[in-house]
């Protein structure tokens, strides 16, 4: 859950064979005032993180260690497949030793997202007729500079490897920057070579053209040179060496005066991955966004997709694609909605057995939070199929260099994830053990009035997260017989089986419209004995009960006055995890938030408590830095970092402000600040509120820009008030 403070950690119950059990259901007293349930415990949610949209991943090649899985091919007919791995080889899965096939590590370019990127095998690879044994390998090659190479190496069946004197360099490019390299290389159902690529970081020099090198596209070509289909290439692209293809006759830039005819489609910031539909042929693919959007496209021969002038469909400069016929995307989703570090990993078109329900849906995955979507390519509609960690064990969660870089595809139609160490598979996943609806939960014991059980105990905090004003309720639990700790900085551990929950109501101001409570949800976080988890549960428009929330959703609540109406988001268990990090899953439940300290065991000193922002007693300085410890703290913190490079500012409470990381500090994304009318601001200029952008963050409410960005559509007006005040009194610097 994304609240500060809103979390619920729950008992563990044990059947009498001492295997973990769900816990019975409580009597279920449903929205009606003369029923009361039980005064006892809540019921018992699972111990470990549930599957709640019924997928799973499960490692495909048990007890296989990888370094650095890329992709994976399998030949037809077999089901033994080959691996790329980043450093520079291909090896094969013929047990849990990985057989080494091929060797280039001395060439590849191993640094920033440079490496060996993408493989795809020649069709007709087995093909004992008319045999193809090629493979074909895009990568970042040494260099000063770097190039990029697509090359060809050829199996010796014999000997059961790639010959490495057989290279044969089809593209070899040098490029500005090992970064934005696209990645992926497949055949397509016409039998020609599609390879990606994307702007070389050079936007102005490589997007929007044909007449450059092979950047910031997809590029179609005829490897086996067939000239019944295809010719030779007309020119050669700037800067690079190319050979040993043709160009397909029907290409869309064929015959035009001084272009690249490799080029298939345009308009690409960085092209990571792409597949076809097996069934339908339709090239589907995921395009890496820069600040605001990932997109997902279907790809049209000819079709611009619009960067730089649009990140999805968000308008990035002025003017039009002039090149081909603009295509927005088919689907899009804001960095904002993940809340950290965001790269969209396009997968398949499903056309398995297995999963029959999920055939023609495209899945695809964002890295590094190893959540799986499917994507109805009727309508365009998303849904999840695993949220069930920021990666698919306990272990890999503490690990993000395991996250997901890659998708595979096998004969059966089956998919994969390929996530550095190890390949997983998509499987259907045992009936999770949550329950459905809030009134078998035992949080209250009856849900109209909303009576908690004796052991949940309210609890209040001192700065509390701003939800849109909504008003909030917090009750906390620990089992008979456990403990919750803390360190002397605040934190607090909760034992497994202990429990915080928070309820959501809209203002008490608030006259919503068409029979509608003010209820909105219940959101508990699960602690269990690996990890914490959170959940939502909905209240129904009539307030009489809760229900489970599995995919992210939105309400719009009309309102008597119309300047109070709101859109309210559900967030999804995945969700929770944007704010609820591994390193910092309570945020609210500390010591210098609490009025009130839980039982703890040999506790220290209690730390000092930090201000209300709206207490006009306390220093502005205080008031501020709390407000910033409530609602920047779960991503501000030390060891988090600017779009992965530089250490963030520091919002946690009790820091000096020099140390900091506020004063003077530079912006850490320029597009960021110039849409916020501040280009080369800084966080907070000392004396001038208005163009500190820490502040011009927390008042816009535009869900690219705005801060904290989930979870909030409107300004806080007391937040703002005090951020503003605190730096307009600060002694401008000289």
């Amino acid at each position: 859950m994304v609240g500060a403070v809103a979390m619920a950690v729950v008992a563990i119950a044990c059947s009498d064979d001492g295997k973990e059990t769900a816990g019975a259901p409580q009597p279920d007293a449903g929205g009606d005032e003369g029923v009361t349930g039980p005064d006892v415990p809540p019921v018992a949610f699972p111990s470990t993180v549930p599957a709640l949209f019924g997928y799973a991943l499960e490692e495909a090649f048990p007890g296989t260690f990888l370094s650095g899985a890329m992709d994976i091919e399998w030949p037809a007919g077999s089901n033994v497949p080959f691996v790329l791995q980043r450093g520079g080889d291909i090896v094969r899965l013929t047990g849990t030793d990985p057989t080494l096939v091929l060797d280039f590590e001395n060439q590849v370019a191993l640094r920033a997202e440079a490496g060996a990127l993408g493989m795809a095998l020649h069709p007709k690879f087995a093909d004992a007729a008319d045999p193809h044994p090629f493979v074909y390998v895009w990568f970042n090659a040494e260099g000063a500079p770097t190039h990029q190479k697509l090359v060809r190496w050829t199996w010796d069946a014999a000997a059961g490897v790639f010959d490495p004197a057989s290279a044969l360099v089809l593209v070899d490019q040098t490029e500005g920057d090992p970064e934005h390299n696209g990645a992926k290389v497949r055949f397509g159902p016409d039998g020609f070579l599609y390879f990606a690529n994307g702007d070389d970081t050079r936007t102005d020099e490589t997007t929007q053209r044909l007449d450059g090198g092979l950047f910031s596209g997809i590029f179609r070509i005829d490897v086996d040179m067939n000239p019944a289909k295809s010719h030779a290439p007309p020119r050669q692209p700037a800067d690079a060496v190319t050979q040993g293809y043709f160009i397909p006759n029907d290409n869309p830039f064929v015959g035009q005066a001084g272009v690249n005819e490799e080029y298939f489609a345009l308009g690409f910031r960085n092209p990571y991955a792409f597949s076809f539909d097996r069934q339908t042929g339709d090239l589907w693919q995921g395009d890496v966004g820069d600040t605001f959007r990932e997109e997902v496209n279907h790809i049209r021969k000819g079709r611009n997709y619009g960067w730089p002038f649009y990140e999805g469909t968000k308008r990035r400069r002025a003017g039009e694609p002039s090149i081909g016929t603009y295509d927005p995307p088919a689907y899009e989703y804001l960095h904002a909605s993940i809340g950290d570090l965001v790269a969209t990993m396009a997968g398949f078109v499903y056309r398995g057995a297995a999963l029959p329900e999920l055939s023609g849906k495209f899945l695809f995955s964002d890295w590094p939070t190893a959540r799986i979507w499917a994507l109805d390519t009727a309508t365009n509609k998303r849904t999840s199929l695993v949220e069930s960690s920021w990666s698919p064990s306990a272990e890999l969660q503490e690990n993000p260099k395991y996250a997901p870089v890659g998708w595979g595809q096998d004969a059966a139609g089956e998919v994969y994830v390929t996530a550095w160490s190890n390949v997983y598979k998509i499987v259907r996943a045992p009936a999770h053990a949550v329950p459905t609806k809030l009134s078998q939960t035992g949080i209250f014991r009856n849900t109209k009035t909303m009576l908690a059980p004796s052991s949940l105990v309210p609890y209040e905090i001192h700065s509390p997260l701003w939800s849109d004003a909504a008003s909030k309720h917090r009750w906390s639990y620990i089992p008979a017989g456990t403990t919750a700790t803390m360190a002397a900085d605040g934190t607090i551990t909760l034992p497994p089986g202990s429990l915080l929950v928070k309820q959501f109501d809209l203002p008490d101001d608030t006259q919503p419209t068409s029979g509608r409570t003010r209820r909105l949800e219940t959101r508990v976080m699960v602690t269990g004995t690996d990890t914490t988890y959170g959940v939502t549960y909905r209240w129904n428009a009539e307030g009489t009960d809760a229900d489970l929330v599995l995919d992210a959703s939105e309400e719009d609540i009309g309102d008597a006055d119309p300047s109070k109406a709101r859109t309210w988001h559900f967030p999804s268990s995945g969700e929770c995890w944007s704010c609820h990090k591994t390193e910092n899953r309570l945020l609210g439940f500390r010591g210098e938030q609490l009025f009130t300290l839980p039982p703890l065991a040999a506790p220290p000193p209690a730390p000092a408590a930090i201000a209300s922002p709206s207490d006009a007693n306390a220093t502005l300085e205080a008031r501020a830095t709390a407000y910033l410890a409530a609602n920047c703290s779960h991503c501000h913190h030390p060891g988090a970092s600017y779009l992965g490079e530089g250490d963030t500012w520091n919002a946690r409470p009790g820091v000096p402000l020099a140390e900091r990381g506020l004063v003077g500090a530079p912006e850490h994304n320029d597009p960021m600040a110039e849409a916020l009318g501040l280009p080369n601001g800084v966080l907070i200029a000392p004396g001038n509120a208005a163009a500190s952008l820490l502040l011009q963050r927390m008042k816009t409410t535009d869900p690219d820009l705005r801060m904290p960005p989930i979870l909030r559509t409107i300004a806080d007006p007391v937040g703002t008030k005090v951020v503003e005040d605190w730096i307009n009194a600060m002694p401008a610097q000289q």
